[in-house]
Parts: C-alpha cells; structure tokens; sequence
C-alpha cells in the first residue's frame, strides 16, 4: 500500500490546547488527527444519525408535553424520556469514543495517583506521551502512557467536556474556539 501524501500546510496531526472552564494553569496539548475530508463526512453523518434520532425524540416530548394532563399517557412520557436518555447517552458515548480515537499523543499532562488514605504517591508532568520512559506500575510504552493518560483526563467530568468541546471544534474546522498550532 502506498504511502498517504500531505500537502505542505498540512499534518497528519494537529496540536489542540485544552483548558476547561473555571481553571486558569490547567493547560494540556492535545494531538488530534487530521481526517481527510471523506473521512470527515463519513464521521459527521455518524454523528448526524445519531443527532436526527435524538431530535425525533426530543419534538415527540415537546409534542406530549403540551397535551393536557388528563390527555398524557404517564407510561408512555416515562419510555419516552428512557428513550431520550438513552439518545443521549449513545450520542455521548460516539462522541467520547471518536475523541478517544482521534488522541494521537498528549503533551504538558500532570496526573497524580494517590494511595487509599489520599496522599500523593505519583506526581508526574507528561511533557510528551510520544517520549514517555517506562514508569513500573503505571505504562511500559508510550502508547500505554497514552492509554492511561487520556483515560485519567476522560475520567474527569470537567476535562471530558472540554476535551469534546476541543474535539468538536477541530472536526467542524473552525479554530477560533481553540487554539490551534499547526
């Protein structure tokens, strides 16, 4: 198989700095891959499906909400907000997933692990997750580091919306919401 070319402008990465709301110092660089524009479509008509279920769903409730009270079948506004719920959680999840995929390396990551009386045992800065040294008990290889890491990051309710929010931002193209470094 031959090789994929870029055109000079272009790479197949490129570097998102991340730093959720309401922190000032808690910056991390993410590298996302850069999709071709095929593959960009292929993914947003994923993300499409998903979006025109959960909007089917969410006019049927607006639908029922509006009938009179005595006119609502409890049962059925129950299964439909079940419905919804899991809408959502699916969407949620192909999102995460398609962000997970598309991480190729983190840079400038402090991760802590903590003992089960919460002192501090592992203070580490991941300064690049591509050059990361074997650390025992935690990653052998850099892919490892890059599979914990990022799982850390996911883990966290605050940095799993920015990351997402990053993400969003770099499929759709547009880079006023993120700093870009390319």
């Amino acid at each position: 198989m031959a090789k994929k070319l870029y055109i000079q402008t272009v790479k197949p990465v490129v570097e998102v700095s991340v730093v959720p709301e309401g922190t000032k110092e808690a910056e991390v660089i993410f590298g996302f891959k850069v999709h071709g524009s095929k593959a960009t479509k292929a993914i947003a008509e994923q993300y499409e499906d998903l979006i025109v279920e959960y909007r089917k769903l969410a006019l049927e409730a607006a639908v029922m909400e509006k009938l009179p009270e005595d006119e609502q079948d409890p049962v059925a506004v129950a299964a439909l907000n079940e419905r919804l719920i899991a809408e959502i959680e699916k969407l949620n999840a192909s999102a995460l997933q398609r962000a997970k995929e598309d991480i190729s390396y983190v840079k400038k990551a402090v991760v802590k692990d903590f003992d089960e009386y919460g002192e501090v045992i592992l203070d580490v800065v991941v300064e690049d997750s591509r050059k990361v040294e074997p650390l025992e008990g935690y990653w052998d290889t850099p892919a490892e580091c890059l599979e914990q890491v990022v799982s850390a990051f996911l883990d966290n309710k605050v940095w799993e919306e920015a990351i997402l929010k990053a993400h969003q931002v770099h499929m759709s193209g547009s880079s006023k919401e993120a700093q870009v470094k390319n």
